[in-house]
């Protein structure tokens, strides 16, 4: 007679040993969290109810998010929309904080992954928020209403982004990747977007690379990768490296850009040199006149550089300027070292070249190299 009680208690008492292994670890993953941040306040019930709405258009309580993260063992329902939401918002896998009890954690050491080829990276002078710049992927850029008469079309718009390292050599080391992005809606205001993801930082034990391999909640991935520098008297203060994601346009196919992580968040009077810091082709300058004095009329460096320079690079001129940067660095007695380097960094944004590489999408390369493999085959040829 008393047995379906006694089941109805065990089958409570496992839902109850359930949820509160869930809050355990999401509290966890927030505590992980929070020493990301500088502001300590996005954390709290209130800041956390405002933020699932407006980004999750999750809807849950100030009263169940306190009761959620208090400290008693009897709270019997969670809102399964918000545990999610804050996974997506913490990044941490779901499957690890939705496991059953008994069941052995997913692993953060991530060992499955580790080969005698790359494994995770454990060097703490690259622990905590770095401020990364690249040029914008996909949204609304006000490059394509900026014509460049004298160089080639270029992003123009940066994204300001963060990427945060949790180097712990105990439990395992994770990256966190975040940016906003303006999105244009079709008969809708513009919308900021914030994109963010997580993955393990892996560093080649062959060429010492680290590699981050994210992917945002909309499936967009980002391959970034740079050399591993060893930083015996501080914290690691400056990087650049190479980033590969996947276009926005029709045929969404892979591109290449620069990415600068800084410790330090520069000025926005900076972003000129950032700009140039992102070029892809750093040493080589093809500058057309008109554009560098209409830089120099709005530039104080630049017109620094142009009023020192302009005969030096006279016989360098025919319809541009062509020239390489040890022509100015060679040089001596116009301008400091420092402040030449700086004005060329600038003026790379301003050369005929490209700061986004998209790769495969070129149609005669596709055609010319079917006739390269089958040259007889002509019927099928579009090519006269």
């Amino acid at each position: 007679m008393n047995q379906p009680q006694k089941n109805n208690s065990q089958t409570t008492d496992i839902r109850q040993k359930h949820i509160n292994a869930i809050r355990q670890r999401l509290k966890q993953k927030r505590e992980e969290y929070c020493k990301t941040r500088s502001d300590k306040n996005i954390l709290g019930p209130g800041a956390i109810h405002n933020y699932l709405k407006e980004n999750y258009h999750v809807y849950t309580s100030q009263t169940t998010i306190q009761n959620f993260f208090s400290n008693s063992d009897g709270i019997q329902k969670i809102d399964i929309s918000a545990v999610l939401a804050m996974c997506d918002w913490w990044g941490c896998d779901p499957s690890e904080i939705l496991a059953f009890p008994d069941q052995s954690s997913f692993s953060t050491s991530n060992s499955y992954k580790q080969t005698p080829h790359q494994q995770l990276l454990l060097d703490t002078s690259y622990n905590g928020k770095f401020h990364c710049y690249f040029f914008k992927i996909s949204g609304t850029d006000s490059s394509f209403n900026t014509p460049y008469p004298y160089s080639l079309k270029k992003r123009e718009d940066l994204i300001k982004g963060i990427i945060t390292f949790n180097i712990d050599p105990d439990n395992g080391s994770k990256a966190y990747f975040e940016y906003k992005q303006l999105v244009h809606q079709f008969q809708k205001p513009d919308e900021i977007k914030v994109k963010r993801c997580t993955c393990f930082p892996m560093e080649s034990t062959l060429n010492h690379n680290i590699y981050l391999d994210f992917v945002d909640q909309d499936g967009r991935f980002y391959y970034i990768f740079f050399n591993h520098q060893v930083f015996i008297n501080g914290p690691l203060y400056f990087r650049i490296g190479g980033m590969i994601t996947e276009s926005s346009e029709h045929d969404n196919g892979p591109f290449f850009q620069k990415i600068v992580l800084f410790h330090e968040r520069p000025d926005d009077s900076q972003d000129d040199l950032i700009r140039g810091l992102l070029n892809t082709n750093p040493y080589n300058y093809l500058l057309d006149e008109r554009e560098l004095e209409r830089l120099a009329a709005t530039d104080t460096d630049i017109k620094k550089f142009w009023d020192n320079y302009k005969d030096l690079l006279a016989p360098r001129k025919r319809e541009i300027y062509f020239f390489n940067e040890t022509l100015i660095t060679k040089e001596s007695g116009y301008l400091s070292e420092y402040d030449a380097k700086k004005t060329l960094i600038k003026l790379r944004h301003h050369s005929y070249s490209q700061n986004q590489i998209i790769i495969g999408r070129d149609e005669d390369a596709h055609r010319i190299a079917r006739r390269m493999q089958n040259p007889k085959d002509i019927e099928h040829d579009d090519y006269q």
